[in-house]
């Protein structure tokens, strides 16, 4: 994808802005990206001045050789034991999505999982059910969800 310049965005909503460059890393995770990625291209179209290359890697050594350039910015779909340094030397901002624990280096911007537990329960609960169990796995986001269902239960009686 080849950069816009300002003439190229004249006539369109945000003219006369220069063109932000957004590095956009999915990860190999696509199920996952699919949804972000969709949400990024929609904001893009309402947003002409802003200019995507969506990758599945992020591979420092490709900004530099077209006439991308050195991007604006970086929305990145983190994977689990990923190297953020060569993210961190290029010195831009950085939006990280779905990491499983809030990193201190890079924190996501993630699901609020105790959030989405007790929603699930107080569904069951508006319904009249009064028998739960929690069935989840051994990941962080799913003790955090269960941790809100079981809060709404309890707090149910």
């Amino acid at each position: 994808m080849k950069p816009r310049t300002e003439e190229q965005t004249s006539g369109r909503r945000g003219a006369g802005c220069v063109a932000l460059k957004i590095e956009v890393v999915l990860g190999e995770r696509f199920n996952v990206a699919k949804p972000l990625l969709r949400g990024v291209l929609r904001y893009v179209r309402e947003h002409p001045h802003w200019i995507i290359r969506p990758r599945i890697r992020f591979e420092p050594w490709l900004l530099f050789g077209d006439q991308m350039a050195v991007p604006d910015g970086i929305l990145l779909l983190r994977e689990r034991k990923m190297d953020f340094s060569p993210v961190r030397r290029l010195g831009k901002p950085v939006v990280t999505f779905y990491g499983d624990e809030p990193d201190a280096v890079m924190p996501p911007v993630t699901v609020d999982w105790h959030a989405v537990g007790r929603m699930v329960a107080e569904h069951f609960l508006r319904r009249g059910f009064r028998n739960f169990a929690y069935c989840g796995a051994d990941t962080s986001w799913s003790r955090r969800r269960a941790a809100g269902f079981c809060a709404a239960v309890a707090d149910a009686g």
